[in-house]
């Protein structure tokens, strides 16, 4: 059996980001990235060359609410 590491929609499975991948978005000013440290999901984001200025933390059963917030960020 294969492992699986994209959703249809080209998320990353809850598997890969177990593996240690990590979800990102970036544009010329600013970043996000959704990851999985320790058994807890992690969202953060912030502007280019600085460190973050957002990071919220989820247990790892809550990956959907994790995701929206995530997706939830507007990059511009």
């Amino acid at each position: 059996m294969e492992p699986k590491f994209y959703n249809k929609n080209g998320t990353l499975t809850k598997y890969a980001l177990f593996c240690g991948y990590v979800e990102k978005k970036k544009t010329v000013n600013q970043w996000e990235e959704l990851y999985i440290e320790h058994n807890c999901i992690h969202v953060r984001a912030g502007i280019q060359g600085e460190q973050y200025n957002v990071w919220e933390s989820f247990e790892s059963s809550q990956l959907f609410q994790a995701r929206k917030f995530y997706n939830s960020i507007k990059l511009n």
